[in-house]
């Protein structure tokens, strides 16, 4: 059997697998009510419905059926689980418990108060840490105009940058419209004359070869927020020692820091 016949059978192995888990995760549809229930039918009806977890892998393999390109807020691509999130600052400092931490609650430098809210409207709200792309928050707008503007690929845009922008939109007037800067933007981003077309975007095969073979994706989910970290054994670079996680436990914070699969 070729690889690409197995790995094509293994991907309609794992997306079958996945809808079963959508399946059964999804909320049950609503059945129609009795018309005269009765007093031990209407508690219980009032049970809570169990809330199944799908895996981390489970969403990646649906992600990859539904088409995406592996991107933020697709599949597990999105904001990490922190221990001091909004809801901490809420039991600290929302003494009016109206929802928001105004600079008058924050009991703390007011440089950070200033760098945690990320809208400027004057309060902390949940708005200010959520991470997600969100078509309001310009996050998406931000990094298509970085792209556009940086010519360096060095993930700034200068002054030099943005004034030649500017003048090629702008054709000679102090200002520029929609207009051109839509077509000051069509104009970077066109293909040379008979160019090849070219889709830097990863093929659907890969992607789930990649699941498969735990190169954009673990079977095995890591530690949520208040959970162990796995034991392990760690030798230094030469060789002559090493470490394990578990002796330090207890005795000194420890950071494990770990590299970029990109």
């Amino acid at each position: 059997m070729s690889a690409a016949r197995h790995v094509t059978g293994m991907a309609a192995l794992l997306l079958g697998w996945v809808s079963a888990l959508c399946s059964a995760a999804a909320p049950p549809r609503p059945r129609a009510k009795p018309a005269k229930p009765t007093e031990k039918a209407a508690k219980s009806s009032a049970k809570p419905a169990t809330k199944i977890e799908v895996p981390e892998v489970a969403q990646m393999a649906w992600a990859i059926a539904r088409g995406s390109h592996m991107g933020p807020g697709e599949g597990w691509f999105r904001g990490g689980q922190s221990r001091y999130d909004f809801k901490w600052l809420m039991k600290r400092f929302d003494a009016d418990h109206n929802g928001k931490i105004s600079k008058q609650e924050f009991r703390g430098p007011a440089a950070w108060f200033e760098r945690l809210d990320r809208n400027h409207d004057g309060v902390l709200t949940a708005e200010d840490f959520d991470w997600s792309d969100k078509p309001t928050d310009g996050a998406a707008q931000a990094r298509a105009l970085l792209q556009l503007l940086d010519n360096q690929g060095d993930g700034r845009i200068t002054r030099q940058q943005w004034s030649a922008f500017f003048d090629k939109a702008a054709h000679g007037k102090s200002y520029v419209t929609a207009e051109d800067l839509q077509e000051a933007a069509a104009a970077i981003l066109a293909p040379p004359p008979n160019a090849p077309q070219k889709n830097d975007s990863p093929s659907p095969l890969i992607l789930v070869k990649g699941l498969l073979t735990g190169e954009i994706g673990s079977f095995h989910e890591g530690p949520k927020v208040g959970e162990f970290a796995p034991d392990f054994d760690l030798k230094t670079e030469d060789g002559k020692q090493s470490y394990r996680l578990s002796s330090y436990r207890g005795h000194k914070p420890v950071v494990l820091i770990f590299g970029s699969f990109t």
